[in-house]
């Protein structure tokens, strides 16, 4: 941690808990890869997409997939880091197959999309008779024919894994019957992430690009929990649809109260919303604009019905329909309840408040233990509220009293003057917030 933590300790109380920041609008994608040895390395995003490509990674590799996410997006973040993950994780997904929906001669079919955009279509003709697990075997057989791939089935569910470790497939267009789960366990992540980012602090948004589970979201969105920066975390699950689920991304992570991570649902396993979603407003100043309502750049919105979005609203979770003829997101809430743009946007005043009082410590031949002293940290607070009130930043509200107070020097208590510590600076303002729903009543008389 920074000494300036030490120096200027800052407790801001709201709705969302608040902290420091190394940046606001720089994402980091985690994932394994052998292309090069460092831990991490900085790219621009307006040259990333040959610079990776050079590199030797796949077009539809995971960190691709995660990049690319980012990049579709106009404006989109200047800068983007790839840290790197030296553990292969052993990517495990189950499909449980379902054809109540199916009719004799009718066909179920999907495609398995590989890194290298290798695509190979697995289909299976319903014959008289056929159950569930006739089907999940035939289907299982398909896909075991895949190179590197190794599918099973047990009764109507269909286990996949790779014969080498670090592999991985997309299955595109599952019939919405199936239900999805990767069940990736986890790969020493922990460790592995701290070594990223003690190699590379300044970055504020995590993506995780491959092993998308349950257990592995959990992992990091612990670590991020304590942390100076936000998880966005996309998940293909089907159990996060499932409003009973106790064991889904959505319900996992509402459970344990995260304010620092954001969970999005997307049946597309080729791309990531949550990494376009970040795309989409990093560029934007911090806490100047809701999450929600947001065109993702080449996203589509999913079919979800009234049941899918009750589940996903219950567990606080996020997803892109259409509204209104336009795709958008909704709701722009972290797992724990509190809106993303108030984290972001906190963590920011936090940090502008640490900076700016540091900032006269450091600047002052010294600062004197008077009323007059005390006074220049009051003026750097106001300032800071100021700016975060100012047109483009449009953090906190205007149009309410910012209130400053400062102790005077002679209630100091002595202890706290000898070891030169001011305390009970206070400053109170209000959240500008968003309206993100409207109720109108109308009256029509004849």
């Amino acid at each position: 941690m920074s000494k300036i933590n030490d120096i200027v300790q800052i407790t801001l109380t709201s709705n969302s808990r608040g902290v420091t920041r190394k940046s606001f609008g720089v994402p980091l994608v985690l994932g394994y890869h052998t292309k090069w040895g460092e831990l991490y390395r900085v790219y621009s995003s307006s040259t990333i997409f040959k610079d990776l490509t050079d590199e030797g990674f796949d077009s539809k590799s995971p960190i691709m997939n995660e990049v690319n996410s980012i990049i579709a997006n106009n404006p989109k973040p200047t800068k983007i880091v790839v840290g790197r993950l030296t553990t292969a994780p052993a990517i495990t997904k189950t499909i449980q197959v379902d054809i109540s929906g199916f009719l004799e001669g009718e066909t179920v079919s999907f495609s398995v999309l590989q890194p290298d955009a290798t695509s190979t279509t697995i289909s299976y003709e319903i014959q008289a008779g056929d159950t569930d697990d006739d089907v999940a075997t035939a289907l299982a057989s398909d896909i075991s024919a895949i190179t590197g791939v190794v599918a099973a089935a047990v009764t109507d569910t269909i286990t996949v894994s790779f014969t080498t470790a670090g592999d991985n497939v997309y299955f595109v267009g599952l019939p919405k019957a199936f239900l999805f789960e990767d069940t990736t366990a986890d790969s020493s992540l922990a460790t592995e992430i701290a070594a990223v980012q003690a190699a590379y602090p300044e970055h504020y948004g995590l993506l995780l690009a491959e092993g998308q589970s349950t257990a592995r979201y959990t992992i990091v969105a612990g670590i991020v929990a304590t942390q100076e920066r936000i998880l966005g975390a996309t998940t293909y699950n089907s159990s996060d649809l499932d409003a009973a689920s106790t064991t889904s991304t959505m319900y996992a992570l509402e459970a344990l109260t995260n304010n620092r991570t954001f969970v999005i649902y997307s049946a597309k396993q080729d791309s990531s919303k949550a990494a376009s979603w970040i795309g989409r407003v990093f560029p934007l100043n911090a806490g100047s604009a809701t999450w929600a309502y947001k065109n993702l750049g080449g996203e589509t919105a999913e079919d979800l019905s009234e049941n899918d979005i009750a589940a996903i609203e219950g567990n606080n979770g996020n997803y892109y329909i259409d509204i209104g003829g336009v795709d958008a997101t909704l709701n722009g809430k972290m797992a724990g309840g509190s809106w993303i743009d108030s984290v972001r946007g906190t963590d920011w005043l936090t940090a502008r408040l640490r900076e700016t009082i540091a900032n006269t410590l450091v600047n002052a031949k010294k600062v004197p233990y008077t009323n007059a002293g005390i006074e220049l940290f009051s003026k750097d607070i106001k300032a800071v509220f100021k700016q975060a009130t100012s047109p483009g930043r449009d953090f906190i509200d205007p149009e309410q009293n910012i209130i400053v107070t400062q102790p005077d020097v002679e209630d100091v208590d002595v202890a706290d003057k000898r070891l030169r510590v001011l305390p009970d600076l206070y400053a109170e303002g209000t959240l500008q917030g968003a309206i993100h729903s409207v109720r109108v009543g109308v009256y029509l008389k004849v």
